[in-house]
């Protein structure tokens, strides 16, 4: 099976999941079916319109081209600095392939009939992550198959973007979502660990990395439950500690979105 079938077939089992959990009539499973288009259609346009989105994939769209036209000196500089030892390599290529999302998506599960929510909120977390992930994992898929690009190891032709990368990222933005900027923090740590692996360990370029992060970020954002009662969004840059590689950091306060 190929990455992009395995993504979409895993979206649409999760939310046949919590369609049948949620629904006990053929009047709710149609008040569903109107329902889930249209937060699709408002997320894409929240997506595109807002404008801490507009400001992050636009910053985005302009640095791609020197990311890309720098990308063997900078891989050279990843290599040479080697950030990560051994174990917390291991540990970024695991997480970013499996245990994020295996983390989020049994908390988020067991979170969800475990806890007193309103009937109209009861799922609607699940939904949230069911949906950022699959969206995120068929727009990578698809871009990696689109661009073809060869990866630093010359071992295959789908490094733009990182998949790994996109997965840490989502995670990340989907735990500051839910769980608050405290919880969030650590996730984008891990997020990090996993975009800085990635780089050293010759499996990507880092305009693979920083695209993959961008757009799993802005998808997540744009999913997330409640957001137009979340007030307006800011953003903050903060300095952070140099590196030795040219590692570039920009950190995006945002308000979380009430569960």
């Amino acid at each position: 099976m190929s990455p992009m079938l395995r993504q979409v077939t895993l979206l649409i089992f999760g939310l046949t999941l919590i369609v049948q959990a949620q629904n006990k009539s053929w009047d709710d499973c149609q008040s569903w079916s109107e329902h889930y288009p249209n937060y699709l259609r408002q997320s894409a346009a929240y997506w595109v319109t807002n404008r801490t989105s507009q400001v992050i994939l636009g910053s985005w769209l302009v640095a791609l081209p020197i990311l890309i036209q720098t990308d063997s000196q900078t891989s050279e500089s990843f290599q040479d600095a080697a950030l990560l030892g051994a174990d917390a390599m291991l540990f970024g290529e695991a997480w970013g392939r499996i245990y994020a999302p295996l983390t989020l998506v049994s908390l988020t599960a067991l979170e969800t009939w475990a806890k007193p929510y309103a009937s109209s909120q009861k799922y609607q977390r699940l939904e949230y992550v069911v949906t950022t992930y699959g969206t995120v994992g068929v727009l990578i898929q698809s871009l990696k198959t689109l661009t073809h690009r060869l990866r630093p190891d010359h071992t295959t032709n789908n490094s733009f973007p990182s998949g790994h990368t996109s997965v840490a990222f989502s995670t990340a933005e989907i735990t500051r979502q839910l769980y608050g900027n405290g919880w969030g923090g650590a996730a984008y740590g891990l997020a990090l660990v996993t975009a800085v692996q990635r780089v050293q360990s010759d499996r990507h370029w880092l305009g693979d990395v920083v695209s993959g992060a961008v757009l799993s970020m802005t998808i997540a954002r744009a999913l997330a439950p409640g957001k137009t009662e979340a007030g307006t969004f800011d953003i903050g840059v903060s300095s952070l500690p140099q590196f030795d590689a040219p590692l570039l950091a920009i950190s995006v306060h945002l308000p979380t979105v009430k569960p």
